[in-house]
């Protein structure tokens, strides 16, 4: 398999810049929400809207207990 470089490059820049925002002059309550908003959109909202799209048109192929 060929290595993708755009996607390993922002992935890695990805995890840079999560180090370097652990350094507490970018911390505050307003950070913290604006986290968890952005995580229950994506994570949650996301992750259902992709599951349910695919059981909905039939095209789920789950693993294990998940597979039909």
């Amino acid at each position: 398999m060929k290595p993708v470089w755009p996607t390993i490059l922002f992935m890695v820049a990805v995890h840079i810049l999560a180090v370097v925002s652990l350094q507490p002059q970018y911390w505050s309550w307003g950070a913290v929400g604006v986290l968890l908003t952005l995580y229950w959109v994506t994570a949650c909202l996301g992750g259902y809207t992709g599951v349910s799209c695919s059981i909905i048109k039939k095209t789920w192929i789950g693993e294990g207990y998940m597979g039909s």
